[in-house]
């Protein structure tokens, strides 16, 4: 995992350190033989927050929350109006593997309308909206 290297060919240096880090935290598994390299790239969002939640219509929220450039607190705002079947589930960088299931949950919970299975300020850092309304803020 190198944070930001975007060559999109495997390095020996970075194949050797994969190996060495094996090798110490598995090492009843005997050594280690590269067979096959391959790179992958995982998206992040800016905040490292995965981004979950409904696909916003920007216009709309942005006419809606034009209140906030004028110092209204978002919970005086209305809540935003979703009217799209088009979910987001995206930006999950190394933490994919562990963070997909309860971002299932959500999405599912939200598509079925029951309650969310975090508290609302979790929810506050993952959903879509936070970028609209923090540019909103500022």
């Amino acid at each position: 995992f190198d944070r930001d290297d975007t060559n999109p060919e495997p390095t020996d240096q970075s194949t050797l350190e994969i190996i060495e880090k094996l090798n110490l935290s598995l090492p009843e598994l005997g050594t280690f033989k590269v067979i096959e390299q391959k790179v992958g790239f995982r998206y992040c969002s800016i905040d490292r927050m995965p981004m979950i939640g409904p696909c916003y219509d920007i216009h709309q929220i942005q006419h809606d929350y034009k209140d906030l450039i004028k110092g209204k607190r978002l919970y005086q705002m209305p809540i935003a109006n979703v009217d799209t079947p088009v979910y987001l589930n995206i930006g999950h960088g190394a933490r994919g593997i562990t963070s997909s299931f309860l971002s299932a949950q959500i999405i599912n919970a939200m598509i079925v309308g029951h309650s969310l299975p975090l508290i609302d300020k979790l929810f506050e850092r993952v959903s879509p909206l936070r970028f609209v309304l923090r540019n909103l803020k500022q």
